[in-house]
């Protein structure tokens, strides 16, 4: 299951550097903002990880 972390991580990063709607709400050239989003993005990613290892240590 740590695959499906691994692709929305992949996939949430593509979506704040492709889509130019986003990067322009994001002001992806203020430095701060945008590693304050990439901060936000991989704490996501990392308790999405912590869930779902928690999840299979339960069902053990």
């Amino acid at each position: 299951m740590s695959i499906i972390t691994l692709i929305l991580f992949v996939l949430s990063s593509g979506l704040l550097l492709g889509s130019k709607s986003v990067r322009k709400s994001l002001r992806v050239y203020d430095a701060g903002l945008w590693s304050t989003a990439l901060m936000a993005v991989t704490l996501l990613m990392i308790l999405g990880i912590l869930a779902e290892l928690t999840a299979r240590f339960l069902m053990e």
